[in-house]
């Protein structure tokens, strides 16, 4: 009879003990970063937002990745940096002032192949645009 009231008891224990963690836990903002450029020697090599820097990427016309701020961001909204290659131009940066980001939810920032009032002008590698989606 023991051996059966502690086997009922097990399971009530954990039950309780996952509802307690997920009390505990703190949703933080994540982003994803998106290269929407239509040219394809464009690749994405890093970004950076409320000091949290990202490095080495490569990502190519149409992908993404995607990361959890786990220490947050100071203010909302925020500027967010991509840095991108450009052919053999070498790297540039292109930076949205006004990015908003909540707890809990995905930002999403695309790179685009205009500039933000949507003219061509100079060499393509200037011809840029962070949006936030």
């Amino acid at each position: 009879m023991k051996k059966l009231l502690l086997l009922l008891f097990i399971p009530l224990l954990f039950t309780c003990s996952s509802d307690s963690d997920d009390d505990n836990e703190q949703s933080y903002p994540t982003i994803r970063v998106v290269n929407g450029s239509i040219e394809h020697n464009k690749k994405i090599r890093g970004f950076e937002v409320s000091g949290f820097e990202i490095e080495g990427l490569d990502l190519l016309v149409g992908e993404s990745a995607e990361y959890e701020l786990l220490d947050g961001v100071s203010t909302s909204p925020t500027p967010v940096t991509v840095t991108f290659a450009c052919g053999s131009a070498g790297l540039h940066d292109v930076t949205n002032p006004a990015i908003t980001f909540s707890n809990g939810q995905t930002t999403i920032v695309t790179l685009r192949h205009l500039a933000c009032d949507g003219s061509s002008t100079g060499t393509f590698c200037n011809n840029n645009c962070l949006t936030q989606d």
